[in-house]
């Protein structure tokens, strides 16, 4: 008698393939969009954390010194004295934070008591001013590694312009995601170091900024009369409005986008406007595309790579993250006055008077 033979089956038809790689295409769909948002959140907790411990050493500085760190360190008062005595460069305050980031030995290397002019012609090492370090870089930011490559013109790339061909050596500080925040006023506000004075070059009055940070500043929680929670202590800056240094800069006084900016910001601006024209802000689209260069624009202020704002550190050792649609209105600060009274208050916008330390506004839910 013959038995019919039984033929098992060794795989998938084509059409179950095909039904199973369906679903694993509908799978990965479905948990590509929440790993990406779950990185990215991952990121954003890491320049969170740069920020805490930014605070963190903020805060020891000011237990030490009964202040916190100057803006960068002010140059040597002249002979007439009521001006400055000109210096190409000067070291910041994230230089004068190292020994209290677990930095000591780099610190000690700067010699941070001398200029950083004098560091950078006399050290045997000046590519320490070069340093890399994690806890100055947001990890979204698409910064080089030194300000070398900054979207900045040349002769504000470097260091030290006193140095033969300076844009053919290229030599710029360790590059930062982060800037101090000098207030409402330019950076290398004041012109001068005594209060008051008036220098007719500028058609204005000398006085110190009204922010945390400035020339040869030494403000201390007591002189932030608006509370500590409530005033920007220092902030993002993004590589596409020309990012910053950690070490310092290489013009104190000059008002060009790569001097004193390159190590502070000011509230003027609004959160990730573009340089060029004002009013255009930083979208996923448009990231990676540097505007020309000009002066006097959008590259002293704050921005970021993180989608719709950036985070900002509080006097009182807080970090938040402030939406680029935050209330914030740009007035023209008048000249032939004081730098420090604060413009008119109707004209000033949240983000303003969070930049402001002294302004004697209430601040509301931001």
């Amino acid at each position: 008698m013959c038995v019919p033979l039984r033929h098992e089956r060794t795989g998938f038809s084509l059409i179950e393939l095909l039904v199973v790689l369906a679903i694993l295409s509908i799978l990965v769909a479905l948990i590509l969009p929440a790993v990406q948002q779950a990185r990215g959140a991952a990121r954003r907790t890491q320049c969170l954390s740069n920020l805490k411990q930014l605070g963190v050493a903020l805060h020891n500085y000011h237990d030490v010194h009964d202040g916190f760190p100057p803006g960068y360190t002010a140059p040597e008062v002249a002979s007439d004295g009521i001006s400055w005595e000109f210096t190409e460069s000067s070291f910041a305050w994230g230089a004068h934070l190292l020994p209290y980031l677990e930095q000591s030995s780099l610190y000690d290397k700067l010699q941070i008591y001398h200029p950083l002019e004098h560091f950078l012609e006399t050290s045997a090492e000046p590519q320490l001013a070069q340093t890399q370090l994690a806890v100055f870089r947001c990890v979204d930011d698409l910064a080089g590694e030194t300000l070398s490559s900054a979207p900045l013109a040349p002769n504000y790339r470097d260091l030290d312009r006193d140095w033969p061909d300076p844009t053919e050596k290229g030599f710029g500080g360790g590059s930062s995601s982060y800037v101090g925040s000098c207030g409402y006023f330019p950076p290398h506000e004041p012109y001068g170091p005594v209060a008051g004075t008036y220098f007719p070059d500028y058609d204005r009055k000398t006085g110190p900024n009204n922010g945390l940070f400035y020339t040869g500043s030494h403000v201390s929680i007591g002189d932030i009369t608006d509370g500590s929670s409530h005033t920007i202590a220092i902030g993002e800056r993004a590589w596409f409005q020309g990012s910053a240094t950690w070490i310092g800069t290489s013009d104190v006084l000059g008002p060009d986008p790569g001097g004193a900016s390159v190590c502070l910001g000011r509230c003027y601006w609004r959160i990730n406007e573009l340089p060029d024209p004002p009013g255009v802000f930083m979208t996923s689209a448009n990231k990676q595309v540097i505007p020309p260069f000009s002066n006097f624009t959008a590259r002293d202020g704050f921005s970021s790579y993180h989608p719709g704002g950036a985070h900002f550190l509080f006097a009182d050792g807080s970090v938040r993250f402030l939406s680029e649609n935050i209330d914030s209105r740009v007035t023209t600060p008048p000249r032939g006055v004081d730098v420090g009274p604060v413009p008119d208050a109707n004209l000033l916008g949240v983000f303003q008077l969070l930049g402001i330390r002294d302004d004697s506004q209430a601040v509301g839910e931001f």
